[in-house]
């Protein structure tokens, strides 16, 4: 099909995260839900990236940002959302390329982001790779939000969401936790999908 009409648009900020991708890749090929992109974004990267993510290209619905000579974190996932938006999708998944994916991942949030009663949601996850243990993401009063973030990296939001609130280019840290605040300024709500099916 049309890969423009996909429900779901994964955003992915690769930044020399080559030797990792295939990881997360494989994890997406292997979900229950298949109705997505992925959008890619590899500002400031030297490895092999491209290379990487040219092959997954002929295997699933991948699409390659316009490669910038930009370092940093905010442009790139700034950047990757903006291009993933493009098409518009109902939905649009935040990943790290260092992390992976149980295949119900998607989903279990799309299912939960249908009763349209959210604007995003984000689940619990596990340690991996010689790490043992849980993330467990806890939505709190501002005035606790802004002395830790408790939430994740790995939401789904609504499009409209991310329309009106990116991440912020000018930023190289703290980035998704400055867009929780906004979003939390702005009176969002969201769910934490109390199951572990993300890998970090």
């Amino acid at each position: 099909g049309d890969i423009t009409m996909s429900k779901v648009h994964i955003a992915l900020a690769s930044y020399n995260y080559g030797y990792l991708l295939p990881e997360l890749l494989d994890s997406l090929k292997a979900q229950t839900f298949q109705d997505f992109t992925v959008y890619v974004s590899y500002y400031g990267s030297t490895d092999n990236t491209l290379e990487v993510i040219q092959k997954y290209q002929k295997e699933m619905p991948l699409v390659i940002n316009e490669y910038k000579d930009i370092v940093g974190v905010g442009p790139n996932l700034h950047d990757v959302v903006e291009f993933a938006l493009k098409d518009n999708p109902d939905y649009i998944q935040i990943l790290d390329c260092d992390d992976k994916v149980l295949p119900t991942f998607l989903e279990v949030s799309v299912e939960r982001m249908g009763k349209g009663d959210v604007d995003w949601c984000v689940c619990w996850g596990q340690l991996f790779g010689g790490r043992t243990g849980s993330v467990h993401a806890i939505i709190e009063p501002l005035d606790k939000l802004l002395l830790h973030n408790n939430l994740h990296s790995w939401a789904m939001f609504k499009a409209d969401v991310l329309r009106k609130h990116n991440y912020n280019p000018e930023l190289d840290y703290i980035i998704d936790w400055d867009l929780w605040i906004r979003l939390h300024l702005a009176g969002y709500k969201g769910e934490i999908i109390e199951q572990e099916l993300h890998l970090r």
